[in-house]
């Protein structure tokens, strides 16, 4: 498995994901996300959750 270093935006999409008791969408996830740090784009974003999903830390869930 690829090591991948933690960088600061991964920790926010992380800390975001972890802190809400809901199943938040990428675009709440961005929304929250720029609240904190208002450069972040949309592809870190989704790369992020992506990556994280692929590590196991968090879980793609798909809403009908």
């Amino acid at each position: 498995m690829m090591e991948y270093r933690n960088t600061p935006q991964r920790k926010l999409v992380l800390d975001i994901v972890k802190n809400r008791r809901d199943h938040p969408s990428a675009d709440e996830v961005y929304n929250e996300a720029r609240r904190s740090d208002p450069h972040i784009s949309r592809g870190t974003i989704y790369r992020n959750l992506k990556l994280l999903s692929e590590q196991g830390l968090i879980r793609h869930v798909r809403m009908a």
